[in-house]
């Protein structure tokens, strides 16, 4: 039996969640990180105490969706699909042990939001790994699982949240649940096998099958324009960057959907597609879906079909800022001119952030996607000022800063 999908899954899960916690939460205290245990609530003898956030596994459910799933091209018995139920608690320390336990909370909660599908691609950051080295916050045992660990916020009444801590006979801490789906066990039992399918017919009607593999599209990348090589893990992105749709298995004949828009490919690593993001009106600022498709030859003579499609996965596509062209002099109303992409739609909420100071798209002139300009308001003082372009309620990336005098 494989080592994976054996007995040892839920002490995984339980270990992958503290690498993830302790990897990527930033809050510190006395320039420590805050400590993730796995202990019971009511664990006295527990070593760490003061500010901590700890993981309690109160409860295991079967999981009915995935009840008698079979292990492709392994017939046998069902896996056992269950899903883990986690109670997560924040502890402060000193006077103020209430509002630190809420930073702490917040803090963790950001990071399971974040990061609520583990697959193997996802490294720690944190210092003390040597250079060039890296290593997958995914715990071993749960290496090459079918179904993928997600995690999702498992919402609890209070009345059932303080039930449980009734039964652990101590007073309620400021708590919040999750549930992670789903974790797999393999059987034991020994496996049947149908008997081989017997010789061809010599004549009569032929049934010919294509073997292949539904592609999984694990993680989003970006190469921001005018920024080669450098991948940024955060999947937000404006026209003219290039998108990396990270994964395994990518036939060559696959096809890249940007929402509806068929997308142009580049060659990359074999576990990487990269993919400009095209100036194309269907795509507009917002999350955006992406999709591979696989093309099957079949047919004499052979032709291409379109037949599996691999996952969603999201990208968020936001407006870019190119220049800023301020005008400041004369006897005419400062105005200012920004180009880019993306900066303007008519059918959208769309608006000028210009430090703390809001400019409506009612006050553009002329407005274009590519062009947006507007008077600056004479209660602008001078100074530098960071410049975002909001349309759909999705911000730019580029910090653009406007000197007033």
């Amino acid at each position: 039996m494989d080592e994976t999908r054996t007995y040892r899954v839920i002490n995984g899960v339980s270990l992958t969640l503290k690498n993830l916690l302790s990897d990527r939460m930033e809050y510190r205290k006395n320039d420590k990180a805050v400590p993730v245990t796995i202990v019971p609530p009511d664990d006295e003898k527990s070593a760490e105490k003061g500010a901590r956030l700890n993981l309690f596994l109160y409860r295991v459910t079967e999981n009915p969706h995935l009840k008698n799933q079979e292990m492709p091209a392994a017939p046998g018995f069902p896996l056992l699909s269950l899903d883990l139920h986690y109670l997560l608690t924040a502890f402060g320390d000193g006077e103020d042990s209430d509002l630190e336990a809420q930073i702490i909370l917040g803090d963790a909660m950001r990071v399971l939001h974040d990061h609520s599908l583990i697959t193997e691609g996802l490294y720690k950051v944190q210092d003390g790994l040597p250079a060039g080295v890296q290593k997958s916050i995914l715990d071993g045992s749960l290496k090459d699982q079918f179904e993928s660990v997600k995690i999702y916020l498992d919402p609890m009444s209070f009345e059932d949240l303080t039930k449980i801590w009734t039964a652990i006979t101590k007073a309620y801490r400021l708590s919040v649940a999750y549930r992670v789906s789903v974790v797999q066990m393999e059987s034991q039992r020994s496996k049947r096998f149908p008997m081989a399918v017997g010789s061809l017919p010599s004549s009569g009607p032929r049934i010919y099958a294509s073997s292949f593999e539904r592609t999984r599209i694990e993680d989003l990348k970006v190469i921001r324009k005018g920024d080669p090589g450098k991948e940024r893990t955060a999947p937000y992105a404006g026209i003219g960057d290039t998108l990396v749709i990270c994964g395994g298995r990518f036939p060559a004949r696959s096809r890249v959907f940007l929402g509806s828009v068929e997308a142009e490919a580049l060659t990359g690593p074999e576990d990487r597609i990269l993919v400009p993001i095209p100036d194309h009106d269907d795509l507009q600022p917002g999350p955006q879906t992406v999709r591979l498709v696989m093309d099957i030859m079949m047919g004499e003579p052979a032709e291409g079909h379109s037949a599996l499609q691999s996952n969603l996965a999201v990208f968020m596509l936001v407006p870019r800022i190119d220049e800023l062209k301020p005008n400041l002099t004369g006897p005419l109303p400062k105005r200012l001119l920004i180009t880019g992409e993306r900066l303007f739609d008519f059918k959208k909420d769309c608006m000028t952030i210009i430090g703390n100071t809001v400019i409506p798209s009612a006050n553009y002139n002329p407005k274009t996607p590519k062009e947006i300009a507007f008077d600056l308001p004479s209660s602008l003082k001078s100074g530098e000022y960071i410049v975002r372009v909001r349309v759909n309620g999705v911000e730019g990336l580029s910090e653009e800063t406007l000197t007033v005098p």
